[in-house]
């Protein structure tokens, strides 16, 4: 699943899976990110910001991305991911490593979720 445009970075605090690849098949496919959005809070997962605004910030396409999502997003939950952002742009990490981070995180959540369905069966 990681290597796929659409893949998990992780779980949130309460439990929902995290999406990422967002961007990619936006700028790629054309899939609008607020069709994305509602996909995701139909099946119970959430969007990944942090990766789709680093994702978006290696071809220097952020604003663009902000302008979209802060359409159809709460103002607060836009504040929010700026602050996200910026705290990560200060950890010293470049975009290209806060994705690949994203990605091998996914290849863990990948990995017990296969070793749990093999644990039950």
């Amino acid at each position: 699943m990681s290597d796929e445009i659409i893949y998990c970075t992780g779980i949130s605090l309460d439990g929902e899976m995290l999406i990422g690849g967002v961007w990619t098949l936006r700028d790629q496919e054309g899939f609008p990110l607020e069709m994305a959005h509602l996909v995701c809070r139909d099946k119970g997962w959430r969007i990944d910001w942090l990766e789709a605004m680093a994702d978006a910030s290696r071809q220097d396409k952020c604003p663009a991305l902000m302008e979209q999502i802060e359409a159809f997003l709460p103002s607060d939950t836009v504040f929010m991911l700026k602050l996200g952002f910026v705290s990560a742009y200060r950890s010293g990490k470049t975009w290209e490593e806060i994705v690949a981070d994203k990605r091998a995180n996914g290849r863990k959540v990948d990995e017990w979720a296969k070793s749990f369905v093999e644990s039950t069966a």
